[in-house]
């Protein structure tokens, strides 16, 4: 059994539950919901930095950072695999790193909405912002060899998106004065981008899971 602390969040499917329900292994693992801010005494004995997603093998070793979690899972099931062998592998781990990295940018403009307007950063959201809808052109370029089935940097890319889709609604009501719409539709400019989210975003994998405890 695999003990997996993760933060499960409205509306947002975390790609530790699209990966596990991408891979069968949800029999095997203890899906644990845990909050870093709030109760990280439960993952400090695991990890130093007190982050999410952390898992426990049987005999208590740890693999934290969730790239290091992902690939651990993928070596535990027999259907095809999210990091397949090959000359690729090292470009698949650059698009699954794009995919984290906007995450964290885009949580970082989330983080600025969050504060009373008198604290808020122009420069930092401003910068943030710009990572982000980098990031997008990214992925409109990297979706042109998504033509395959699904990989690990495809996953992390739909659990991105829909992260940001989720959130956008309510940053943009805050930053609108900075320029950030809450109408804001990525979709403009990357057809490419806009057809594979299409095709992959109903898929059952991206489904929440009930936390065991």
């Amino acid at each position: 059994m695999i003990t997996i602390f993760y933060t499960p969040l409205d509306n947002y499917v975390n790609p530790i539950e699209a990966l596990v329900n991408c891979t069968g292994l949800r029999s095997r693992c203890r899906m644990v919901a845990t909050n870093p801010y709030q109760e990280w005494q439960k993952l400090a004995p695991h990890t130093p930095i007190t982050t999410v997603p952390t898992g426990l093998d049987e005999d208590g070793t740890p693999y934290f950072g969730g790239p290091i979690l992902y690939e651990f899972l993928d070596g535990l099931h027999d259907k095809p695999k999210l990091f397949p062998p090959g000359p690729d592998l090292i470009f698949l781990r650059r698009q699954l790193w794009l995919a984290d990295g906007m995450f964290d940018q885009f949580a970082r403009v989330f983080g600025e909405s969050m504060q009373p307007p008198e604290n808020r950063r122009p420069h930092l959201i401003a910068r943030q912002w710009k990572k982000t809808l980098s990031g997008f052109d990214v992925l409109d370029q990297d979706a042109k060899g998504w033509t395959r089935g699904l990989d690990i940097a495809q996953l992390r890319a739909v659990c991105t998106i829909i992260w940001i889709e989720t959130r956008m609604p309510e940053i943009g009501a805050q930053l609108h004065p900075f320029g950030i719409k809450p109408d804001f539709d990525w979709r403009e400019g990357r057809p490419t981008l806009a057809a594979w989210y299409a095709r992959w975003r109903p898929n059952p994998i991206f489904s929440k899971i009930e936390a065991d405890q």
